[in-house]
């Protein structure tokens, strides 16, 4: 009993000071770190992005990623269209995933091929400057409308960015009663 209350010492003992965070729920296992993600009973932990930040596109068209965010993609990012008018940041891990997903819709499915070209072709890999700063290309910040303020939203596995004004109308457009409405939440 001594060795497993010790055990389980252990395990919170290394969670809590992982730089990825903190991981609820853990059955009893190996735990150790894996690249960008935890590894906890030889199943990989996602990470997790969350909040909300305003910040200021600089007129070269850079922007400055909060540190609680851009800790997680040090092992590289792409950004590319989002769904609803804005853009989409994520880890490499998380991107090879969706992009491999992207890659095996059926080729003769017309659909397929322009969701295919949307998210595919308008992505770049994207890198951080000393002030964690990325450059947004041209058409990217021209596609979700950005100006100056920029909304900065973590959303699980990736992270939109949004120009302010299209922020807060979707905020505004929001009833959580209806949209819940016939999804398995």
């Amino acid at each position: 009993m001594k060795a497993r209350v010790i055990g389980l010492f252990v395990v919170f003992h290394l969670l809590l000071l992982t730089p990825k965070g903190i991981v609820s729920g853990v059955a009893w296992g190996d735990v150790e770190k894996s690249g960008e993600n935890i590894k906890i009973c030889g199943k990989l932990k996602d990470t997790m992005f969350v909040g909300e930040y305003t910040h200021t596109l600089d007129p070269k068209g850079r922007l400055a990623i909060p540190y609680r965010l851009r800790r997680e993609l040090e092992e590289g990012a792409f950004i590319t269209r989002g769904i609803d008018g804005c853009l989409a940041l994520y880890t490499r891990h998380e991107w090879e995933k969706i992009a491999d997903k992207i890659s095996n819709l059926p080729f003769s499915d017309s659909k397929a091929r322009r969701f295919s070209r949307f998210f595919l072709a308008g992505a770049a890999e994207v890198e951080f400057d000393k002030q964690g700063r990325v450059l947004l290309p041209g058409y990217l910040r021209e596609f979700a409308q950005l100006k100056t303020e920029v909304v900065i939203a973590g959303v699980y596995t990736r992270i939109e960015i949004w120009s302010k004004t299209t922020w807060e109308q979707q905020k505004t457009e929001l009833t959580p009663e209806e949209d819940l409405k016939g999804l398995a939440i």
